[in-house]
């Protein structure tokens, strides 16, 4: 299978109205979203076939979007009309869409990839979330697949800088998949805040994340422990990101978050409210880091890598047999094996496998 077999979600299904909209996917695919007056969703190249107009400059009328150029019409499956000549039979290349957990979803027509399931049944929907980031997909992958830079990067959901040698990083890799758990001290908030997370000052930190590649997308949660019981405090929060490859330099990701929903109405409004504005901050932190890197090479061969870095070959490896499906990438012909230990922080390159 290649990358564009898979279920992306590419829009909130919010900014998706009368107007159709460009979106790119899966490296870089062009496709135009519509959603026709009965509420059917369309997903066709972003070209029209006549004069190679973009369709997304069109508009939308009836059951059928219409290119802006020559009028040349099409319906969510891609068969078309041609306004000059009755009896012409044109089409252009469709894909599946869906809406599902408040965005668009596209594939390509008629593969086999399944939707995840991205919350049980006793989690409610808080937030769907796009963002633009203009970093290549392992460097956006990397960011969200270790937790040492929420010390110098995060407000809320963040280790201590004092604690953080304290915090255990447990990474198990498996064949499709890469589990990372991270457990330390939290960084020191102001206490309405805590209030509203539900946890106490000494309390431990915990984030879980599990990295699937069809697509390439995280299943996290994150909650409390009661340092003296190891206890689970009340507020627990789950989520799912989607990275999406736009280009070879840029990535797109959309964050979707759940609350339980056993808390009152109220609970729930609240949670929903304050969580999506905490991700949202959060997020563009790290938007900003991710961009600012120096070198976005994604090629590991040089860096010098510490113990939360293991997941790193392994995430690479698994991105391009996984998802890409078309063989090794150049960038890991030529393997280094990471310092674990704690040496890389005295500066020692990680040693040649």
């Amino acid at each position: 299978m290649s990358a564009i077999d898979y279920w992306h979600p590419v829009l909130p299904a919010a900014k998706l109205r009368r107007r159709p909209v460009a979106v790119r996917v899966a490296g870089g695919h062009e496709l135009v979203i519509f959603r026709t007056e009965s509420g059917a969703i369309g997903a066709l190249l972003d070209r029209c076939p006549h004069r190679r107009m973009r369709l997304s400059k069109g508009k939308v009328h009836g059951e059928r979007l219409i290119c802006p150029y020559h009028g040349w019409n099409f319906a969510p499956d891609g068969t078309g009309k041609v306004p000059s000549t009755a009896n012409a039979r044109v089409c252009t290349t469709a894909f599946d869409a869906t809406e599902r957990y408040g965005a668009i979803w596209v594939k390509a027509a008629d593969s086999v990839g399944t939707l995840p399931q991205l919350h049980g049944v006793d989690h409610v929907q808080a937030f769907c979330l796009l963002y633009h980031i203009a970093a290549p997909l392992e460097l956006v992958v990397d960011n969200f697949a270790e937790i040492e830079h929420s010390v110098t990067t995060h407000v809320l959901l963040a280790h201590d800088a004092d604690g953080i040698a304290k915090t255990d990083c447990e990474v198990a890799i498996e064949d499709e998949k890469v589990f990372v758990r991270n457990v330390g001290p939290q960084k020191s908030v102001f206490k309405p805040f805590r209030w509203l997370l539900g946890y106490d000052a000494d309390d431990l930190f915990v984030g879980e994340g599990e990295i699937k590649f069809q697509p390439v997308h995280l299943k996290l949660s994150n909650y409390w422990l009661n340092p003296e019981t190891q206890a689970r405090r009340y507020t627990q929060m789950s989520g799912a990101v989607f990275f999406n490859p736009v280009s070879a330099t840029e990535t797109d990701l959309m964050l979707f978050g759940f609350t339980t929903k056993h808390d009152s109405a109220v609970a729930r409004f609240m949670k929903k409210v304050f969580l999506t504005a905490v991700i949202h901050v959060e997020t563009i932190l790290d938007k900003r880091m991710m961009e600012g890197i120096a070198d976005k090479n994604p090629a590991i061969e040089g860096m010098k890598l510490g113990r939360f870095d293991r997941p790193l070959f392994a995430l690479r490896e698994r991105i391009q047999r996984l998802y890409w499906g078309n063989g090794e990438a150049d960038y890991l012909k030529i393997r280094r094996k990471p310092a674990i230990d704690g040496s890389a922080s005295q500066g020692q390159q990680a040693s040649a496998e």
